[in-house]
Formats: C-alpha cells, structure tokens, sequence
C-alpha cells in the first residue's frame, strides 16, 4: 500500500524490510526489523520505554493516503474545507504522540542522570576507601619499624644495649659472654615495671561511659590512665601515647558506634595490637558498647571481648585485671 509521509524528517521503511544505521560515536551498524505494518501510538510508546541506554530509538509515523484525501483540480470548497480540518487534525495528533515521546526520553534521561551520579558517587567512595587504605596501610609499616625494628648489640666488655628508633636505649650490664643477638634471661623483668593496672582508650562521645568504668576499676582498687583526663598538657600526643601504652599491663578500648568510625581511635586500637604482639603478654581487651558484629573491627574479631551491656560484664573485666597483674611477663631466651 502507497504511504504518505506526515512528518518530513520521520524515516519510512517498506514493510517485511530491516532499517541499516550508523551511530554517530560508535560508528556501529544497528539493524532493527519492521513490523509488517506502520506502528501505532502505543507501539511507538512501548518502544520507547523498553528501550535501553545505548539503543538507537527510531520513531516512525506514516499513514495510508486514503487518510487524507488528495486534492484535486477541481475540488469542491466543502471538501477542500473537510480535507484541511482533517489535515489538521493529524498534525495536532502527531504533535501529542512526539510530546508523548519526547516526555518519555525526558524520563530516560533523567534516570540516566541520576544512574551516572549514583555511579560517580560509588566510584568516589572507593577512591576514598583506597586511599584510606593506603594511609593505614603506611602508618602500620613505620609502627612496625618504630616497635619492632630492635637490635642487640655486645661491646667488646660484653654489656648488652637494647636500641630503638630515636636513639633511646636501655643498658644492662654483663660481664660473661652472651651469644649474639641472644638477651639476658631476666632482661624483661629487669625492664617490665608497669606504671598502670590499665589503660583506658576512648572517643570523647563517650566519656560517661569510660568514667562509669574507670570509677569501678578504681573503687576495686585497681590504678589506670584514661585517655582524655590523664594526659599531661604540653607533652607531644604520639609520644605520649607510646609511653602510656607501654607502661600499661592491660589496655581496654571502648568500642562504640562513635569510636569505629573514628580514624584516631583506629590509631590508638593498632598502636595497642602491635605493642600486644611485640611484648607477648600485654593484652587488650575490646569492650563494645551498642555495635554489630558486623561493625567490629577486622583486626579485633580474633580477641574476646567483653559487652557493656551485659549481665557479668563487671565480674569478667575485674578477672581480667587481677589475672593480668599476677602474671609476670615471661622470660626470653632467643
């Protein structure tokens, strides 16, 4: 059947045919099979919400000739007047069915943009996580270096010196021979005179927390630093913290939805991890208070800790402490 154009940049395809295209950026060759008759408006419109980002959408409206009588020679006024006013009527048509489709591609676009900001808000985020990662990932290397990195050396009258990073050593003198690199068989406990019971590490949100802790481990008669009212003003934080930790017999960090999130906190909590590791008995203990399993820190799931909220939560920590003061940190022999 001969067809009529309505539109002068629609696309007409003969029926039982397939339409070739190229895209203007991927320079792609789509093939798209007809129908074998002309689609109506809702075929068009289900086209266009099936579609996909990346299709090409082709709308095409054609109707036969016999919809719009053609004009004659000798036409008569009242038919030329009912050929105009259907004439009219089509275009008014063809103008609802494009205000149609251009409000569905609206739509398109805009979930398009709302996909690419959720995409470019996901991607942001690992970059921060990355670069999270490597921070942490370069502190825990020079905490390792500044906790591990320990050598012996002998002089020639045979005393032992134990050297750390900054020039800070302690001297034990021997006058007998010790093997290289081996240590005095009561050096720890020459060395290992604790300052504290315990060492209380918090986030400042949750001081009557750690208050109501450290009141109840002083009421038994146990003596400990707690972070944020011990600390001396005017002495450097890191070194600080250092000495506080190894000075300590048992560090207890409070775990709370404010501390997790905390990159400080984090710092305190792997400060005391490499201490616990390089001294082989300081032990720490991770109270959680109102956090998800889920929410616990990776590198604390391995310890047992205790609950706040819990029934023997007192009882369990108290143990924890007297056990940690009457047991004397071992003896090592290389």
């Amino acid at each position: 059947m001969e067809t009529k154009l309505r539109w002068k940049q629609t696309i007409l395809v003969p029926s039982g045919t397939c339409f070739q295209a190229m895209t203007s950026k991927a320079k792609k060759r789509v093939v798209l099979p007809t129908r074998p008759e002309p689609p109506n408006t809702e075929q068009i419109l289900e086209d266009v919400q099936r579609a996909q980002p990346n299709d090409p959408v082709f709308v095409l409206l054609v109707e036969p000739n016999e919809d719009l009588p053609t004009p004659t020679k000798n036409e008569d006024p009242e038919a030329k007047r009912e050929r105009l006013y259907r004439l009219t009527q089509s275009y008014v048509e063809m103008n609802h069915r494009l205000q149609k489709a251009c409000s569905l591609l609206k739509e398109k676009c805009e979930e398009l943009k709302l996909a690419g900001a959720t995409l470019e808000q996901g991607i942001l985020e690992m970059k921060q996580r990355a670069l999270r990662s490597e921070q942490n990932s370069s502190l825990w290397g020079k905490l390792r270096g500044s906790f591990h990195r320990v050598s012996t050396h002998r002089d020639r009258l045979g005393q032992v010196v134990l050297c750390g990073r900054g020039g800070v050593g302690v001297g034990v003198t021997k006058n007998h021979h010790l093997p290289q690199g081996r240590l005095p068989h009561n050096f720890y406990a020459m060395t290992s005179s604790f300052q504290y019971d315990f060492s209380l590490w918090y986030c400042l949100e949750d001081d009557a927390i750690a208050t109501a802790i450290h009141e109840m481990l002083v009421a038994c008669g146990f003596h400990g630093y707690v972070e944020h009212q011990d600390h001396v003003a005017g002495k450097p934080v890191l070194a600080s913290v250092n000495e506080i930790i190894q000075s300590s017999r048992l560090a207890i960090v409070l775990l709370t939805p404010h501390s997790v999130t905390d990159p400080w906190c984090q710092r305190i909590l792997d400060w005391n991890l490499i201490h616990t590791v390089h001294q082989k008995g300081a032990k720490v203990i991770p109270v959680y208070v109102d956090i998800t399993p889920e929410q616990m820190p990776p590198t604390l799931r391995h310890l047992t800790g205790l609950k706040y909220r819990e029934r023997y939560f007192k009882k369990r920590l108290l143990d924890s402490l007297k056990k940690t003061r009457a047991t004397c940190c071992p003896s090592t022999t290389g």
